[in-house]
């Protein structure tokens, strides 16, 4: 009778022994695919971030060509952007950035002189121009938009848009809005009160030490030539 019993016990235990090691051997091999899945997509990750810090660099080096006077584009190189016509001695007051403001993750290079605002990028390994800024007055923000303002015209006022320009460089959305000599406010073409028209814009202004509107969020540059 005690030996039926301990048969017993040690039936029941191998068997409960032997499903624990189905488990314990589906949950290892279950466990073993997840690691390989997620080292397949931590490599993959890895591969991507070398090739993305990879084209970084290589834009870089372009861009610092450019700057070198190593590179021209259509005609355009950093003589054409500094030097004043007839004075090879002299060099426009010169700054530039690298700056994403196309959204596709990678700096461009803005080269802004006091007569010329050019920004380049690259694609498929060249050196392109990216927009030619230089009829206007254009900021470039540090969230990649743009703010284009005139100073006071013929129509006696100062006037500002609010540009967001696509990957290719087309204008994707524009706001406007100004204010006149004679005090009256408009913001996308409505009129609004001086309170309402500092409200709407405060994003894109401050007031320095003296009291005057300044534009904020501009992006950091660096100078080439003073």
């Amino acid at each position: 009778m005690i030996k039926r019993i301990s048969i017993t016990v040690l039936s029941v235990s191998s068997i409960f022994l032997i499903s624990c090691s189905k488990i314990n051997n589906s949950e290892y091999i279950e466990n073993t695919e997840k690691t390989e899945q997620n080292k397949v997509y931590i490599d993959k990750f890895k591969e991507i971030n070398t090739e993305q810090i990879t084209k970084k660099e290589k834009d870089l080096k372009l861009y610092e060509d450019f700057l070198k006077g190593n590179i021209t584009i259509g005609g355009v190189d950093i003589s054409y952007l500094t030097i004043p016509t007839g004075e090879p001695n002299k060099r426009y007051p010169t700054k530039y950035s690298y700056f994403d403001s196309n959204g596709d993750g990678m700096p461009e290079l803005h080269v802004k002189s006091s007569k010329y605002y050019y920004i380049l990028t690259v694609r498929n390994n060249n050196l392109q121009i990216w927009k030619n800024l230089s009829d206007q007055y254009y900021v470039a923000l540090n969230n990649g938009t743009f703010l284009k303002y005139y100073p006071i015209n013929v129509f006696d006022k100062i006037e500002y848009d609010f540009i967001i320009y696509n990957f290719m460089g087309d204008e994707k959305w524009k706001l406007n809005f100004y204010k006149t000599s004679e005090e009256k406010y408009f913001f996308s073409d409505v009129e609004v009160t001086k309170d309402q028209w500092d409200m709407l814009t405060k994003q894109f202004f401050f007031n320095d030490s003296k009291g005057d509107l300044r534009i904020q969020n501009e992006i950091q540059w660096t100078i080439l030539y003073e």
